[in-house]
């Protein structure tokens, strides 16, 4: 699987001044966070909410474990577009025949209420809108591992992208990024991508295409740089600006000890991040808390070229002094 151990390509994506994150909610119930900090992870992406009601109920003490490891933390909303945007809101309403994503106005979007309550009571560095959902109801899509009943094209592409705008306007100093897969976009919502609505908007992009297989392997931080970072000659496909801005290039892969949901270990998406660690914390505007100088060693021993002047000026006084009892 991946690069042979200790593969020199594998490694250059590292020593070539890329940086790695990691995206974690509910499932991930136990994070050894020092040893995040101890392995270089320069950024966790937490799920905050979804949908028009659902907040991840470890977001809140993510962010301050996030904190107290000095660790940057973003959040993320997964988007669902299986709502109706006027009056009552919820799958059971389906199929919305009269209904238009221009129904409310922006700040009022059920999705942008939500995103609000989950982050209102911390500060956090950077927002992603989580855009793969296509399906109306859970039970169906888990089920019959498709789903019958789907969103279609032209709602999800007015929606979203109202509603995008509208997080874009709420937090106007943070980067809002577009998480998302080519494949997705392609299949359902290919007005995206025949418009340029991502260029068009230079929104920041967090893409998804994995590097390796899905079966999961038990890995080390050290072993991961070395052996399963994808080398510098794999680059995933570009669907919104000329770069990428972060690639999560595993899904549901890799376990750490230290990263367990309840007593087992749960596998954690990770990414690169198309920069250094610096460039990174300049960019989300994270300044790592000062470390209190150890105080200033005050010594009282006097330089040798005082001593070497203090003794000539008192070998002239002994001198003097001879003179005076001679004369």
């Amino acid at each position: 699987m991946g690069a042979a151990v200790s593969d020199p390509a594998a490694q250059s994506r590292w020593l070539d001044g890329y940086c790695l994150a990691i995206d974690i909610s509910r499932y991930q119930t136990s994070i050894d966070w020092q040893s995040l900090k101890d392995n270089n992870i320069s950024m966790v992406w937490a799920k905050c909410s979804e949908g028009c009601t659902s907040i991840d109920d470890s977001f809140a003490g993510n962010v301050q474990a996030a904190y107290d490891a000095d660790i940057p933390l973003g959040a993320y909303h997964f988007y669902d577009p299986s709502y109706l945007c006027s009056g009552a809101f919820g799958e059971e309403h389906w199929p919305p025949v009269n209904t238009d994503p221009n129904d409310f106005t922006p700040g009022q979007d059920p999705q942008l209420l939500n995103l609000k309550k989950s982050l209102h009571f911390k500060k956090n560095y950077a927002i992603s809108l989580d855009l793969e959902r296509w399906w109306l109801d859970y039970a169906d899509y888990y089920k019959n591992g498709s789903a019958a009943g789907k969103v279609t094209s032209a709602w999800i592409y007015a929606a979203f992208g109202r509603f995008a705008d509208a997080v874009r306007k709420t937090w106007p100093n943070l980067d809002v990024y577009i998480y998302s897969r080519l494949s997705y976009l392609q299949e359902f919502v290919p007005q995206f991508l025949d418009t340029g609505w991502f260029t068009r908007g230079n929104w920041p992009i967090w893409t998804a295409e994995y590097y390796q297989p899905r079966s999961l392997v038990k890995t080390t931080w050290p072993e991961l740089r070395a052996k399963y970072l994808p080398p510098n000659t794999a680059n995933p496909k570009l669907w919104g600006n000329d770069k990428w801005d972060f690639w999560q290039f595993t899904g549901d892969t890799f376990t750490f000890d230290g990263i367990k949901d309840g007593t087992a270990l749960s596998a954690v998406d990770i990414s690169l991040y198309n920069g250094s660690q610096a460039a990174l914390w300049q960019r989300l505007g994270f300044v790592p808390r000062a470390v209190t100088p150890a105080p200033a060693v005050h010594s009282t021993a006097i330089p040798t070229a005082d001593i070497t002047a203090r003794l000539v000026k008192l070998s002239g006084q002994i001198a003097e002094i001879r003179s005076f009892f001679r004369a």
